[in-house]
């Protein structure tokens, strides 16, 4: 099974009304493909959101821009 990569930059800038509903279209293709792995880009805010809507085990990368 070949395994397939998604880049979701800027997840953060998702307007706060559509997230929601952008963050569970994505639970929904891992549930449906689990050859699927996503890597999220975001502000560390976003975080929290991404646990909630994204329950599998991920890793946080921090970088600090000066």
């Amino acid at each position: 099974m070949e395994v397939v990569y998604l880049c979701v930059d800027a997840v953060d800038e998702v307007l706060p009304q559509h997230r929601s509903e952008f963050l569970r279209a994505l639970r929904q293709i891992l549930q449906d493909a689990p050859n699927v792995r996503l890597f999220f880009i975001g502000r560390p805010y976003i975080h929290t959101e991404l646990d909630k809507y994204i329950n599998k085990k991920a890793y946080a990368i921090h970088i600090v821009v000066d």
